[in-house]
């Protein structure tokens, strides 16, 4: 009951920090420290059990300056600990919760890859995030949602890493062939029957030394043209990367490649040498 002041670090208007003392007033008997203290940051919204995802990008809590379109997920929680004019956090989920709810709502988006901007970088926006996905970590990056907006508008074809936005249609520029009738000039001895149109059942396409740069045209001329005409359509990929003279950072082996494989969902046996 003796302890009674409590003594942390606050802002100053003009900037930088200065020690702030509350007076938390008389104890009950039952009361604890741990208890009076908590009750009290609760109180004057020191700290947050579940922050709004629009709070995390706005001019209270000053995360991302003005000029910037993107701030790296591994400094993130760092914040929220090191600095005084912004609230404390009961635990990690509840940045991870924000987070999610907040690339679902379009409020931000979440990037991965060798840069935020990269066009090969994963996105995540207007999706639903599973928390086990949100990693603070090198790589991953919490995007404006104009920005974000900007980079899936820039990609040339709808990317397959932003599965959940595809749509039954195939992508512009790529015809789906109709079945051939005499109504199309054509009979099942001409152009060949489509998928689904009691002809063809099964397709195996082999393709070897695919150029990763032609991966994306690759998605809008064989993939996304099969699967708009109904059919299931899966893909086994073996990648191969050789380094030359050069070798392949092991953090973009483990925190790019591998994290975002796990992040799609899928099970990917990786050997190095």
């Amino acid at each position: 009951m003796a302890y009674r002041h409590l003594l942390l670090l606050g802002a100053k208007s003009e900037g930088g920090t200065a020690i702030e003392t509350v007076d938390l007033g008389p104890a009950r008997a039952d009361a604890t420290i741990p208890g009076r203290v908590l009750e009290w940051l609760r109180g004057s919204d020191r700290i947050v059990d579940s922050p709004t995802p629009a709070a995390l990008l706005s001019p209270r809590f000053g995360l991302l300056p003005d000029d910037a379109n993107a701030l790296e997920l591994d400094a993130l929680p760092g914040y929220f600990a090191q600095m005084p004019r912004l609230p404390k956090l009961t635990s990690p989920q509840v940045l991870v919760a924000s987070l999610s709810d907040g690339v679902e709502k379009r409020l931000f988006g979440l990037a991965s890859g060798s840069a935020w901007h990269a066009p090969d970088a994963l996105l995540r926006f207007g999706v639903k995030v599973a928390p086990s996905e949100v990693a603070f970590q090198p790589g991953i990056w919490l995007v404006r949602a104009s920005a974000m907006s900007e980079l899936l508008r820039a990609r040339p074809v709808v990317d397959a890493l932003v599965a959940p936005m595809l749509t039954a249609e195939p992508p512009r520029g790529v015809p789906v062939q109709p079945p051939a009738t005499e109504e199309h000039g054509g009979d099942h001895r001409g152009g060949g029957p489509t998928v689904g149109d009691g002809g063809i059942t099964h397709v195996r396409i082999t393709i070897d030394k695919i150029p990763g740069s032609k991966m994306r045209e690759l998605l809008r001329a064989a993939i996304v043209p099969l699967g708009a005409n109904g059919a299931d359509v899966s893909v086994t990929l073996v990648i191969e990367a050789d380094a030359g003279g050069g070798s392949i950072p092991k953090e973009t082996l483990d925190l790019v490649v591998a994290e975002g494989l796990r992040q799609l969902g899928l099970d990917a046996s990786i050997e190095t040498s």
